[in-house]
């Protein structure tokens, strides 16, 4: 029987914060949206005191001044930490499969030793090469992981270490604690179904016949139970499957009218979009390009533009993108608005292995734009990110989202590595 063990990083983003700045070690940091709206990471500190997750910045702003720390998401700062702790852990298990930017599941099948020491071990691990903290649940099945992973956030007797692996007695203990909601793959209108059946928590949920459940509501339902009871039902899936559809989307730092800053915007979010693209080694075949005048503003007028182009053949290459983002806004831009949105999707997303070529595709000019593009990744990589873009992506422009307590990019770029002083 295989064993998977579920590891999490603790408050991921609040931890990376202070991964790098020792001096918020222990004290109260949250951690705000894009356009440093609401909160989105919470220290344990921040959490006592009152801090709500989504809570809007300005409801808690007055905790600054009783020693809350306010840190602007830094979402590459956060990335890269997130690839350090895969390359850890990739040293200390059989496979790894990453679910998240703060979980992986990990295959300890054949660990020979105590397994919550070995869970031990691996936290000790990550914390000294990352300075991150993390969770690790074990158990028989991907789902029973996750539930014991719960576990060592809501009880710290267990020093963030729970293996229920064949162990009956414990399990049935486990879950007759954890909430139905809580449980991975039920949301909130199924726990409202459960409740309603009187089913308030995994055990009950864990009792109930598979084959009824997979009847009465889904073959999804039906594998989450079947996992309840050590039945290995979700497959381990070593490769991550492409992402069906790409969004890049963000609120404009201050609203504006100005054409330039609008589309500095749009280009960026393309940028994005496509260098996500190619990071799965995927292709997209349809573009689609959205923005909008602020929803919550009465007093002025609203307009809102959302448009979608094919391409003739699926591609990876920033450039085709940009040139229907073009062809959509110089179509539909109007003036006279106040524009705080925009964004982009990518979709007909395939992997680049089953990319299909168009008859009378130019196959030297599909090379060399898979060349161009390579060399623009990389550069960026090395150099930092958007010291090679495109021209309508002016860095300088009013169209960034506000930032104010941005950490900075430690890993990730040249000019922010921290310095010491001796």
């Amino acid at each position: 029987m295989k064993v998977i063990a579920l590891c999490d990083v603790n408050n991921c983003f609040a931890s990376s914060e202070q991964v790098f700045d020792p001096l918020i070690m222990g004290k109260p940091v949250v951690v705000l949206s894009n356009n440093d709206g609401c909160a989105i990471a919470r220290s344990a500190e921040a959490k006592r005191m009152g801090v709500k997750m989504g809570q809007p910045f300005f409801q808690f702003q007055h905790l600054v001044k009783q020693g809350l720390i306010v840190r602007s998401a830094n979402f590459p700062l956060y990335a890269n930490l997130s690839e350090r702790i895969v390359s850890v852990l990739e040293t200390l298990a059989f496979d790894v499969v990453p679910y998240s930017i703060d979980e992986s599941f990990l295959d300890l099948t054949g660990i020979s030793s105590d397994l919550t020491a070995y869970g031990q071990y691996i936290r000790n691990i990550v914390y000294r090469h990352t300075r991150m903290p993390v969770g690790v649940g074990v158990a028989e099945t991907k789902t029973l992981a996750k539930a014991a992973n719960w576990a060592t956030k809501h009880f710290p007797a267990f020093k963030g270490v729970v293996s229920i692996y064949q162990q009956p007695e414990r399990r049935a203990k486990m879950l007759s604690m954890m909430p139905v909601g809580e449980v991975w793959g039920v949301g909130k209108q199924m726990t409202r179904h459960f409740e309603s059946m009187k089913i308030k928590n995994a055990y009950q949920l864990s009792q109930m016949d598979p084959e009824k459940v997979r009847k009465q509501f889904n073959v999804v339902i039906a594998r989450t139970v079947a996992e309840l009871q050590g039945i290995e039902s979700v497959e381990w899936e070593s490769d991550i499957d492409t992402n069906r559809q790409i969004i890049s989307s963000k609120s404009i730092g201050t609203k504006t009218d100005d054409k330039h800053i609008l589309f500095s915007a749009i280009t960026r979010h393309v940028s994005n979009a496509c260098k996500k693209l190619r990071k799965q080694n995927a292709v997209a075949q349809y573009f689609s390009l959205f923005y909008r005048t602020s929803r919550f503003n009465t007093a002025e007028s609203e307009y809102s533009v959302s448009e979608s182009l094919p391409l003739s053949t699926a591609t990876d290459d920033t450039r085709e993108f940009l040139k229907l983002a073009h062809k959509i806004f110089d179509e539909t831009y109007r003036k006279g608005f106040r524009y705080a949105k925009a964004g982009c999707v990518l979709s007909s997303i395939t992997p680049k292995s089953q990319q299909q070529s168009d008859l009378f595709c130019n196959d030297e000019k599909t090379k060399q734009s898979e060349k161009t593009m390579n060399v623009l990744d990389a550069l960026n990589a090395k150099f930092g990110k958007s010291t090679i873009r495109f021209g309508g992506e002016d860095l300088n422009c009013a169209s960034e989202a506000k930032s104010q307590w941005r950490s900075q990019n430690y890993m990730s770029d040249w000019a922010d590595i921290p310095k010491l002083s001796v």
